[in-house]
């Protein structure tokens, strides 16, 4: 995903921190020019997370 991020970032949209703390354990947010903000994410679907947003093993 470091790619993307990076390519997010030359393409003009600002890593920000993201309203909900779950998305900034387990994504990355950017807000585009116009305001509209997009978290990307890497990882499987139904993965198990606890109250704190963490991964459960």
């Amino acid at each position: 995903m470091g790619g993307t991020v990076r390519s997010h970032g030359r393409r003009g949209f600002l890593r920000v921190t993201a309203f909900n703390p779950y998305w900034e354990v387990n994504g990355v947010t950017f807000v585009d020019r116009d305001g509209y903000r997009t978290v990307l994410q890497n990882r499987a679907w139904g993965m198990v997370c606890d109250s704190s947003g963490m991964a459960a093993s």
